[in-house]
């Protein structure tokens, strides 16, 4: 009956704390037992993580009560923060908070049981025989063919553990390898007509931030990336395929903390093409390397900022003093069809900038980055936003959604869209090969 009264305080602890039933291997509680009383009014202001998904208590839960000496246990008071703490966010690392999380609620049931009926304990852990200080073992001699019995010390065991040596992580590295492609082949007498395709994406990325832990008053972020994408083109009468997607990007942020939050920092930024790119079945090229090219230098404030979770990170520059270069040094483009003047082939302005990212973790394999980037010389503006939605199927296959959105306002009249004016967008799914070493 004791037995059966204790369950039953379990039971309603973990139903209370979970808002779910435990199962105990088929063992019903004795519907005849009242339910005990606990104190559950300041349950209510729990932050019970939902997240997290009760687990079954396990069988040595149930062995002989034992009085232990008093011992601080994290956020185990019913009365005081949650029971379960996210500590890291993370799917894979979920299992760690839902142990820590079961080994709390044992620790309580068990200490409040003692208190409420001490009768039951009839063990005490002073006076629990000591651990023996020597192990048998057997070992085995393949030489001599022979089986013996042997005895190892706890000393020994421990000196047999080789000493490792933890050194500290002054820079994280982050290199990001994605293969992506969609393919379809339409036969010549398919009766909807049509014709086959290939498009082939190359994404390589590379972030090295200096490690703010061990230099908590510095910000040091660089990140490079150069994507490719080609399709083909059976319809062209010039070339077999098209680029349509062709960036070197690298970007670098150095500052010095002013706040908590804010830092005085120094901003770079450099992009170009890298292959040459024509419009359909015409030989007018587009874009070439260097052209356009864009360099820009901003010196401002940067607000950074992290959620508890650390599922999101958001950062934004604002330069009130900036420079920024834009470049053709390709002939066989057009300078005003970059903003440039007739007949230059670079521009320098100076102005001010604003550089913002979001990079939200929005689910375990859902991921969302974002970055906004805007300058100005108060006679004309412009704006790129880049967005990256990155799906995790499995551990190397991965699908992306890709809009990038432009608006220019040095643009020419005659070199506007008529649909679109200032305003430009470029849009793509695609499905591939994902690989990332992280350091």
């Amino acid at each position: 009956m004791k037995r059966n009264i204790f369950l039953a305080a379990v039971l309603m602890l973990s139903a209370t704390l979970y808002g779910q039933v435990y199962e105990f291997d088929n063992e019903e509680v004795d519907e005849e037992v009242a339910e005990p009383e606990y104190d559950t009014a300041d349950l209510d202001s729990l932050e019970i993580d939902t997240a997290f998904v009760a687990v079954p208590v396990p069988k040595y839960f149930y062995t002989p009560q034992v009085y232990m000496p008093y011992q601080t246990v994290d956020s185990v008071s019913l009365t005081g923060k949650s029971f379960a703490r996210n500590t890291v966010g993370a799917q894979a690392m979920q299992w760690i908070e839902r142990e820590r999380t079961m080994n709390r609620m044992m620790l309580s049931a068990r200490r409040r049981h003692a208190m409420t009926h001490p009768e039951d304990v009839h063990f005490l852990y002073s006076q629990l025989p000591k651990a023996p200080e020597a192990v048998t073992m057997v070992v085995d001699d393949p030489a001599k063919a022979s089986v013996s019995l042997g005895e190892i010390k706890a000393g020994e065991v421990v000196a047999q553990v080789e000493q490792v040596t933890v050194t500290r992580q002054y820079w994280q590295n982050k290199l990001g390898i994605n293969f992506q492609f969609s393919q379809a082949y339409i036969s010549p007498n398919w009766y909807q007509g049509g014709n086959s395709s290939l498009n082939l994406i190359a994404d390589f990325t590379y972030a090295s931030n200096l490690n703010t832990k061990h230099h908590p008053k510095l910000l040091f972020e660089n990140f490079f990336q150069w994507r490719t994408a080609l399709t083909n083109a059976p319809d062209d009468q010039y070339r077999n395929y098209n680029i349509t997607e062709n960036r070197l990007q690298i970007n670098t942020k150095f500052g010095y903390k002013a706040s908590s939050k804010w830092y005085y920092t120094l901003t770079g930024l450099f992009k170009t093409p890298v292959f040459n790119s024509y419009k359909h079945n015409t030989q007018e090229m587009t874009a070439s390397f260097l052209s356009p090219g864009e360099l820009n230098f901003g010196l401002g404030m940067t607000f950074n900022t992290v959620n508890k979770k650390k599922t999101l990170t958001f950062n934004a520059t604002i330069a009130p003093l900036s420079y920024n270069l834009k470049t053709v040094i390709s002939k066989k483009m057009l300078p005003e069809s970059q903003g440039l003047e007739p007949g230059h082939r670079s521009k320098s302005s100076i102005g001010s900038n604003v550089d913002a990212v979001l990079n939200w973790q929005m689910c375990y394999n859902v991921s969302w980055r974002s970055r906004v980037f805007f300058f100005t010389n108060y006679e004309y503006s412009q704006a790129d936003w880049q967005n990256q939605f990155n799906f995790v199927i499995t551990r190397f296959l991965t699908a992306n959604l890709n809009v990038d959105m432009r608006y220019d306002t040095s643009i020419t009249k005659g070199n506007r869209d008529k649909e679109w004016g200032l305003l430009q967008m470029r849009e793509l799914i695609s499905l591939g090969f994902t690989y990332n070493i992280t350091h």
